[in-house]
């Protein structure tokens, strides 16, 4: 099931040591409504911590958050702790099976009327004590807390390629590119994301633009360029089988044709992938919306039904979005304010996740597993 919503809490509780570890364990259980896959922790005491990323451990009777990163907690005794958890993949809603939901239906019965002992007799879990945490005045954006904003399912994924599965080893045309031209070399880099991951080898004039804009002349234009031979990161392949058991695999991926020539994606990642989809093919580059909603169109899906991953905040995560589609980024950095701005903005669309195994299986579990109101250890 895909996410559905950001929201804040308040949590408090008590640290515990393991090992040589320190975790926070909350006075109360999350559970069910309020099972998670991934959370950033504002922590206010007993030390004040920002953007502390934490992971969800929800068993029977206890939840636990194990920090990602060092931080600055006592590890003398068990110390008091309070804080916001910020839920950037929503609330998953609980689900009864299909023939109960028909069966109190037809019955006039509202399961959300249940009292709590009612609603735990057939599996749903009981109403959550947490209360909505307040903005506050040092957060630039604040998500949405209350109603659950329902996505449409995931019905394609599509997938990066350089640096989400693999990457070039020797020299590409930018990079040559940018030896040529005396412009910044962030300019370049920018132009060509434009410009050359679209241009068609045939396409003498508009070759010839590129050409000009960069500085160069049009005969100094590297067409001698020997392709960079692309790999596969070890696991990527079983990452994207992995994927392609639950929902249909493509990849979207920003590349020049002098680029791509040495590789062949589609043979690389057979036969898990439906197609392969370079930018210098498809006419459109991220992050231009129409790169994801010309690949949803040939699906025969919507862009809202799209679930792009990749590594790039700019290219991948904004030009999903603004074509209407989901968005999973695989990074190791920490979220600044502006990535959880970007969150609150879009709430229930952006995943964050620290490498492909995790979004494998994020994916996996968010097309297939509804949640489970028995014991469960939920982590992302």
């Amino acid at each position: 099931m895909a996410p559905t919503s950001t929201v804040q809490l308040g949590v408090r509780g008590r640290t515990k040591m393991s090992g040589e570890k320190v975790l926070l364990v909350l006075d109360e259980q999350l559970r069910g409504h309020d099972t998670f896959l991934t959370a950033i922790l504002h922590l206010d005491q007993p030390v004040r911590a920002d953007g502390l990323q934490v992971r969800i451990l929800t068993f029977d009777d206890v939840t636990v958050l194990s920090p990602l990163q060092s931080t600055a907690l006592p590890e003398e005794g068990e110390k008091e702790w309070s804080g916001t958890l910020l839920l950037p993949h929503g609330l998953r809603p609980p689900r009864i099976p299909n023939d109960l939901a028909a069966a109190v239906a037809e019955a006039g019965i509202d399961p959300d009327a249940w009292s709590g002992p009612e609603a735990a007799a057939v599996g749903l879990p009981r109403r959550s004590r947490h209360r909505p945490a307040s903005c506050r005045a040092d957060q630039p954006h604040c998500p949405v807390v209350g109603e659950e904003d329902v996505s449409a399912p995931v019905r394609l994924v599509s997938l990066d390629v350089g640096y989400t599965l693999g990457e070039p080893t020797g020299r590409t045309v930018t990079q040559r590119l940018v030896e040529l031209s005396a412009l910044p070399p962030r300019e370049v880099k920018r132009i060509t994301q434009r410009t050359l991951h679209v241009l068609s080898p045939g396409d003498d004039g508009a070759l010839a633009g590129l050409c000009a804009e960069l500085g160069i002349g049009a005969g100094d234009f590297p067409h001698d360029h020997l392709p960079a031979h692309f790999t596969l990161w070890p696991g990527a392949v079983e990452a994207v089988a992995r994927i392609a058991q639950v929902v249909p695999v493509v990849t979207l991926s920003n590349v020049s044709h002098w680029d791509e020539a040495g590789s062949d994606i589609a043979a690389l990642l057979a036969p898990h992938i439906q197609a392969h989809h370079p930018s210098w093919r498809l006419g459109f580059a991220k992050p231009d919306p129409r790169a994801v909603q010309a690949v949803a169109d040939r699906h025969g899906v919507r862009p809202a039904e799209v679930l792009h991953v990749g590594d790039s905040l700019d290219y991948d995560v904004r030009g999903a979005l603004a074509a209407g589609a989901q968005a999973l980024w695989i990074t190791r950095e920490s979220p600044s304010r502006a990535v959880l701005g970007l969150l609150a903005e879009h709430p229930g669309r952006v995943t964050v996740v620290r490498g492909l195994a995790e979004a494998a299986d994020h994916i996996h579990q968010a097309v297939t597993s509804p949640p489970n109101p028995g014991r469960s250890c939920t982590t992302s």
